[in-house]
């Protein structure tokens, strides 16, 4: 951060003030941030605060108040309207979190529509996600829409039609600091098809399994026990 002024300014008045929420705190010269002063041609002052990075090193809202006071006796406070100054950001090193709430990979639903409920957030601000059925995008939500849906409490919604084939879905989602993640469901059917249903119930292809090697003994045993029979006649 820099600062010119047409004086020098008295250097037991300079005050740094970090706002991080509700936490306020008195930056130290030498243990929080650096000063260099330079004097040009022009004789302009000018100051360069240099503050540490640990002093941002959690997730939150920052902001900065500078004060000095030049040796004419001149206040100068960053935060005042007319300089136009006030340094406030935000520090996000965060994913955003998705939950797909009622969907799953590798599980068959019996229906013609399937609705499906996704849940998207993040601890500072969301900026944009995007949905995409077996490839094809089918949504994409601006931050606008998003902050609309916080608001109203409502989850992202929207339905799935029957297919003979497994499908995919995929959910791409970044804050504003630009942090992105990406997840992923695969092989689900939703099918109201008795055979689909059938072949991919893992209980249903056991018992099918154990019914037909049930089946095959038996018929093998019969086969031998008549051969039996028709030898000892």
């Amino acid at each position: 951060v820099t600062e010119v002024n047409v004086n020098e300014l008295d250097m037991d008045s300079i005050l740094l003030i970090l706002t991080k929420g509700s936490n306020t705190i008195e930056l130290k010269e030498g243990v929080d941030y650096s000063l260099e002063k330079r004097i040009s041609d022009n004789t302009w002052c000018e100051y360069i605060y240099t503050i540490k990075k640990s002093c941002f090193d959690t997730d939150g809202e920052y902001s900065l108040t500078i004060s000095s006071k030049d040796a004419l006796g001149n206040i100068s406070v960053n935060d005042l309207k007319n300089k136009q100054a006030d340094i406030s950001f935000v520090v996000d090193k965060t994913l955003p979190l998705c939950n797909i709430l009622n969907l799953k990979s590798d599980t068959t639903y019996v229906a013609d529509v399937k609705n499906v409920q996704i849940s998207v957030s993040d601890n500072i601000k969301l900026a944009k996600v995007s949905v995409s059925l077996n490839g094809d995008e089918i949504m994409n939500l601006s931050e606008t829409e998003l902050d609309r849906l916080a608001q109203d409490s409502q989850n992202i919604s929207f339905d799935i039609t029957s297919k003979s084939t497994a499908q995919s879905l995929e959910v791409v989602f970044e804050d504003k600091a630009g942090n992105s993640d990406t997840v992923k469901l695969s092989g689900f059917y939703v099918t109201t098809n008795p055979w689909i249903r059938f072949k991919n119930n893992p209980t249903f292809l056991i018992l099918f399994s154990a019914v037909v090697i049930v089946i095959t003994f038996a018929t093998v045993g019969f086969v031998i026990a008549v051969k039996k029979k028709h030898k000892n006649h």
